[in-house]
C-alpha cells in the first residue's frame, strides 16, 4: 500500500515538474525625481538678493535670486525715453496732411485754370515726396529704437533667476555679495510629484515588460505610503554588453511627496518557468 502511495506522488511531482508555472521575482531601483533642474543663469554679476531658501516650495514663474542690475535699468529707462519720443514724428504727420492738401489743389488749379506753373507743382510734389519719406525713415528709427529697449529689458531679464517648475529648492549655492559666473549652477529645483524608478534587469525579465504595463512598486523606508503602481515607460532596446542587464524605467505619481527620490524601490515581475525534461 504504502509503495502505491509512493508512485501516486512521484507521478504527481513529475507531472508538477513538467507543467509551465508563473515564477515572481523581486527586483531593486532607484527613484529619481520626474524632473530635477540645475538653475543657472546666462551672464555673470554680484548676487543682490535670494527671494528662496532651500527646502522651500516655489512654483513656476517665481523670483528666486536677482543679480545687480542698477546700470542696466538705468540703461532701459534711457532707451524707454528715446523711444517714446515722438515729438519730430507727430511733427513731421501734420505736415505731410497739410502739404497733401496743398499738392490737391494745385493740381486742381493746374489742370482746371492753370494758375500754377507745372515746374511749381512738380516742385511742391517733390517737396512732398521727401516729407514722406523722412517720415518713413522716422518711423523705422522709432522702430529700431524699440528693439533696443526691449533689448535692454531683456538685459534685466537675464539678471533675474525665475523657477521654471513648480517643486522645492533642494540646494541654494550662493549668498548675497557672491560673484556668480554666466552659466554656474546656483540653485537646483526638484519636482517629486511625479517620479521614475529607474531598474536594471535580467534580458529575459525585461523581455516579459513592454511600455505601459502597470505592476505595484513598495518603497525602503516609506511603510507609511501605500503601495504605488507604477507604469513601464521605458524598456532600452539594447542590453549591456558587460554584465547583460537591460535598463528599465517606470512611473508613479507622488503627489503627497511621501517617497523620496533616492530611496530604494521594489518591484514583483512575474517570469514564465519550465520544468526541466527527463
Amino acid at each position: 500500500m504504502r509503495t502505491g502511495r509512493i508512485r501516486i506522488w512521484g507521478g504527481l511531482l513529475l507531472i508538477l515538474c513538467l507543467v509551465p508555472g508563473a515564477w515572481a521575482s523581486e527586483y531593486a531601483g532607484v527613484v529619481h525625481p520626474q524632473r530635477d533642474v540645475s538653475l543657472s543663469l546666462g551672464v555673470g554679476g554680484v548676487v543682490a538678493a535670494i527671494k528662496a531658501r532651500e527646502g522651500e516650495f516655489v512654483k513656476a514663474g517665481r523670483s528666486l535670486l536677482t543679480l545687480d542690475d542698477g546700470v542696466q535699468v538705468i540703461e532701459a529707462k534711457r532707451r524707454k525715453v528715446i523711444w517714446e519720443n515722438r515729438a519730430e514724428l507727430d511733427s513731421l504727420e501734420e505736415r505731410m496732411r497739410r502739404t497733401d492738401e496743398m499738392v490737391g489743389d494745385m493740381k486742381a488749379l493746374f489742370e482746371e485754370t492753370g494758375a500754377v506753373s507745372r515746374d511749381e507743382l512738380y516742385r511742391l510734389e517733390l517737396d512732398n515726396f521727401a516729407l514722406h519719406g523722412r517720415y518713413n525713415q522716422l518711423k523705422n528709427d522709432k522702430d529700431r529704437e524699440q528693439l533696443e529697449f526691449q533689448a535692454a529689458e531683456e538685459e534685466i531679464a537675464l539678471r533675474h533667476l525665475t523657477a521654471p517648475i513648480d517643486g522645492y529648492i533642494t540646494s541654494s549655492l550662493f549668498e548675497v555679495g557672491e560673484w556668480v559666473k554666466p552659466g554656474e549652477v546656483v540653485m537646483r529645483l526638484v519636482d517629486a510629484s511625479v517620479c521614475r524608478l529607474h531598474l536594471v534587469l535580467p534580458n529575459a525579465v525585461a523581455a516579459t515588460l513592454a511600455e505601459g504595463d502597470v505592476l505595484p512598486i513598495r518603497f525602503e523606508g516609506a511603510e507609511e505610503a501605500a503601495t504605488s503602481e507604477g507604469r513601464v515607460t521605458f524598456v532600452s532596446v539594447i542590453a549591456d554588453p558587460a554584465s547583460g542587464l537591460v535598463e528599465v524605467k517606470m512611473t508613479f505619481n507622488n503627489p503627497d511627496h511621501k517617497v523620496r527620490p533616492g530611496v530604494k524601490g521594489f518591484v514583483q515581475i512575474e517570469t514564465r518557468a519550465s520544468g526541466a525534461g527527463l
